[in-house]
């Protein structure tokens, strides 16, 4: 069986926040499930919450997982924290329990306390008075109320967002202070916006807030600025149209029969039941996004291989900024290939494999793992320009190796022209790589002999 992290994150949050324990048959319980389906599963889900908890530099959570006779974790757990970057040094593991089970306790009461109080009208009207007004960032009673704004309806809109991003499996927040002003004027409402993370630079995203009248969680789009053309949003806007895509609201009169964990609940449940329409959406994107072009039909000749190097000096370079820029421009292009493959199967009827499309760690010598029409795994490497399409690329000795290996299955998407300001690119696909390509090492590897 498996098991859903996120829910299983939440569930021990929730204990953990009530300095609470909860045994490993209870957790079967509270999932439905018997314990003998999932005694082999869950000790991985949760030594996996942790380590990803001990990233974020709070407590191990799954220390709130005990066995019902000794109220103890088990022996994975202690095995876990001592195997984990920075490993804990465990002497006495009753004391290591003890003292972790803690920290956890007071970690996630206080998460709880620092919570802000829930959306109340005053809140809402001060934005609605200011809204749609005249800001001048040097009139002092124009600056406290953007202020208060900001503590207020901007500052919960940012915990509302996040409260559901925790129970959301892949999902981040993007937050923004220019939400509340901008200009010469105020916003009328504040956003926060959700998307998952391989699709933060597509435009479209789920958006919580409050406006003048509500709270809010709904689909939507970027409207401003120069990633979305004005095709991209015509289409956008006809497909909410055509689904009737309709939007989470809680009015101001109905802010007393609420408070953060309704709302979470809702507005979480919300984007489950809409997630389909936000994965179309954005496939809408990838279908312009990308253009698949006829390869040139001529290269420009290599140099010699016996050419001389020129010695010539090189300008200098900030070569902290350049490998900054060539991992975005690399993230990107796998990104719109992950679409683009999703898409390309779904549209072939292979919704199963479309589905198990992925991003692949580095050093496994490709970037995405994917299928051919055959259902056969494809490993495809993305390599990504703004250059023109005749560009010479760079190939790890891993990737070179792995191809070779795999010369039937190894697809080289090349895209190039790409445009940051549109998130955009053309491709052509090379296949066979070994055969149309001519390889030359740039680099050396010295190991002193003698």
């Amino acid at each position: 069986m498996t098991i859903d992290q996120q829910k299983l994150r939440t569930l021990l949050i929730e204990r953990a926040s009530q300095r609470k324990l909860i045994t490993y048959g209870e957790v079967a319980k509270k999932i439905n499930t018997d314990w003998s389906k999932i005694r082999f599963t869950l000790p991985n889900v949760l030594d996996a919450i942790s380590t990803e908890e001990h990233k974020q530099k709070a407590p191990l959570l799954s220390v709130v997982v005990v066995d019902q006779d000794n109220q103890k974790p088990g022996n994975g757990f202690f095995t876990m924290a001592r195997n984990l970057p920075n490993p804990f040094q465990i002497d006495d593991e009753d004391a290591f329990f003890a003292e972790m089970r803690k920290s956890c306790f007071d970690y996630w009461k206080n998460q709880a306390l620092n919570a802000p109080p829930f959306f109340t009208s005053a809140d809402i009207a001060l934005l609605a008075k200011r809204g749609n007004k005249t800001y001048d960032k040097n009139n002092p009673a124009d600056q406290a109320a953007r202020e208060q704004i900001k503590a207020t309806c901007w500052a919960k809109s940012a915990h509302f967002a996040e409260q559901v991003c925790n129970q959301l499996e892949g999902f981040v927040v993007s937050k923004r202070e220019s939400a509340i002003s901008q200009g010469q004027e105020f916003f009328p409402y504040t956003w926060v916006r959700l998307t998952l993370a391989e699709h933060k630079k597509s435009g479209v995203h789920f958006s919580l807030g409050v406006s003048a009248i509500e709270v809010y969680c709904k689909v939507g789009y970027k409207y401003a600025g120069d990633l979305l053309t004005e095709d991209h949003k015509k289409a956008l806007e006809n497909y909410m149209e055509t689904h009737k895509i309709e939007i989470n609201r809680l009015k101001v009169n109905n802010l007393s029969g609420y408070d953060w964990d309704k709302l979470v609940k809702e507005s979480r449940q919300y984007i489950i039941d809409n997630f389909k329409h936000y994965e179309q959406m954005i496939a809408l994107l990838a279908q312009n996004r990308l253009r698949e072009q006829v390869p040139p039909a001529q290269f420009a000749a290599p140099p010699p291989a016996d050419a001389v190097p020129s010695f010539a000096p090189q300008p200098a370079k900030d070569h902290v900024a350049e490998a900054k820029t060539k991992k975005e421009l690399g993230d990107a292009g796998e990104a719109l290939v992950i679409l683009w493959e999703r898409e390309r199967l779904k549209q072939n009827n292979q919704k199963k494999s479309a589905k198990k499309v992925e991003k692949k760690a580095d050093g496994e010598g490709y970037d995405i793992l994917s299928f051919d029409k055959e259902g056969n795994e494809v490993y495809i490497e993305v390599k990504t320009t703004t250059q023109s399409a005749e560009a010479p690329f760079f190939m790890s000795a891993n990737e070179v190796a792995f191809a070779r290996l795999h010369p039937q299955q190894y697809w080289v998407y090349r895209l190039y022209n790409y445009d940051k300001a549109t998130n955009s690119a053309d491709f052509f696909i090379i296949k066979n790589l070994h055969q149309r390509a001519e390889f030359r090492p740039t680099n050396f590897k010295v190991y002193i002999t003698q």
